[in-house]
């Protein structure tokens, strides 16, 4: 677990450390905010657990970041209803043990 956590963490840095930069310079584009539109159409049990994973691990400057652009009663109402499953059947799966 703690080799595929590695590996996972790495490939995902990875990825955040090229997308993100772009996202941000093109997040006004039509095909962004096209995408974004996409996104907001995700049931809210997918959502729930997206934002539940998302937040798991993250800084508060990242969650911050995802504060700015989605009102905190929905990331509430996701976290608390539809999160659920995540940080209780999946969550504590990725603890390292003390």
């Amino acid at each position: 677990m703690a080799n595929l956590s590695a590996v996972a963490t790495e490939h995902l840095d990875h990825e955040e450390a090229d997308l993100e930069p772009l996202y941000l310079t093109k997040k006004d584009t039509p095909e962004i905010k096209a995408m974004n539109r996409k996104f907001a159409r995700v049931s809210p049990p997918v959502a729930g657990t997206f934002f539940a994973w998302l937040q798991d691990g993250a800084t508060s400057d990242e969650w911050a970041s995802v504060r700015q652009t989605i009102p905190g009663p929905v990331l509430a109402m996701l976290g608390v209803l539809f999160g659920r499953t995540y940080r209780h059947s999946i969550a504590p799966t990725w603890r390292v043990p003390a």
